[in-house]
């Protein structure tokens, strides 16, 4: 967030916030209205929050408060949507909101420091029981302190982000059901059934879209193409051939563009799905090689419990990738074709 602020040219202004914060000091009128005047206005949110520091100033905090307690996703999607009502949300927009108000109870649990009950409230949950595995609920419910809490918050995070993502393509907008422009499957398995990194199956998948039959024959074309400004040659398809490195956004577009226009909304849908599985991989390859150097450690295997093993037993990314990503695109998929309000309804408590 941090980044965000910077980018709006108003870090300075958050860092105030925080030093008046950290002193439990009401921070200044000034201060207040530099933040609301960086606020977008057409959001509408500067005048909720006007509002709340106008109380707040005469004694009645109860409204900055409930404004403080909103979830990150919540905040997020004030701004994305644009002061949409919830039911005009998207069906991902409103699974993530919903997910980030069952949680609430589990981390005012942790923040207790009983993991134990923090387990079992996630259990209760209709929403998010099909998010934890028995595994983790157990590795959770023995936690002893937020110092040791990272290991099981990262197994319930990436399960987390990959229901977010098939709740996303289950419920694409596309008419054509069978060659939905979200349907992330070519990243899970080559044709043989074999599972394969996200970069190279992109480039796959790029590649048959531009039906060129090879790296030479496609550069051929695109260098005689009228008004190209860029080149692209053939090191930099081998490189994202083999996964060296993650196909550039601006090239795939200028690719796209040029050879399969009609495909661009899949193929940059797909190129996202790739950087994003990419980076949810790379942040748990990262985790394992901590674990692994950290193995020999007196009770390594509690502390980092419930890894070395993927969420729900799986042995690897892709692997768990190949395993949970069906489980759940058919679980969204049968509320979207139900028209399931439960999102809705258990994301109210984020918006009122």
């Amino acid at each position: 967030m941090s980044s965000v602020w910077k980018e709006l040219g108003a870090e300075s202004i958050i860092k105030s916030f925080e030093y008046h914060r950290r002193r439990r000091q009401s921070p200044p009128k000034r201060l207040c209205n530099e933040l609301l005047a960086v606020m977008l206005p057409y959001v509408g949110m500067s005048e909720v929050f006007q509002r709340a520091l106008d109380a707040a100033e005469f004694g009645d905090e109860t409204e900055l408060n409930r404004l403080a307690a909103r979830g990150t996703w919540a905040s997020f999607l004030d701004g994305y949507c644009m002061g949409k009502p919830i039911e005009e949300y998207s069906y991902a927009n409103r699974y993530i909101l919903a997910i980030e108000a069952a949680l609430m109870e589990p981390v005012r649990w942790i923040e207790r420091g009983d993991f134990a009950e923090a387990a079992r409230t996630l259990v209760r949950a209709d929403l998010t029981r099909p998010l934890i595995s028995a595994e983790m609920s157990f590795a959770l419910a023995a936690v002893t302190s937020k110092q040791r809490f990272g290991c099981v918050q990262w197994a319930i995070t990436l399960e987390t982000a990959l229901s977010h993502l098939a709740a996303w393509s289950a419920s694409s907008d596309g008419d054509v059901i069978h060659e939905s422009v979200r349907d992330i499957t070519p990243f899970l398995e080559d044709e043989a059934g074999r599972p394969r990194a996200p970069g190279p199956q992109f480039y796959r998948l790029l590649i048959r879209a531009t039906k060129k039959r090879s790296m030479g024959a496609l550069v051929k074309y695109l260098s005689e193409c009228e008004g190209l400004r860029v080149g692209i040659d053939v090191q930099t398809l081998k490189r994202w051939s083999t996964g060296k490195t993650l196909p550039d956004q601006g090239l795939v577009k200028l690719i796209v563009k040029k050879c399969c226009p009609e495909q661009e909304e899949r193929i940059l849908n797909m190129h996202w799905v790739m950087r994003y599985l990419t980076l949810l991989a790379h942040v748990s390859e990262t985790l394992l090689v901590g674990i692994t150097t950290h193995s020999s450690v007196p009770g390594a295997q509690e502390v980092f419990a419930p890894w070395p093993v993927f969420p729900f037993g799986c042995d690897g990314f892709l692997a768990w990738c190949q395993m949970r990503y069906p489980f759940w695109y058919q679980y969204h998929q049968g509320r979207v074709a139900a028209e399931a309000d439960i999102p809705t309804a258990a994301c109210r408590t984020l918006a009122t």
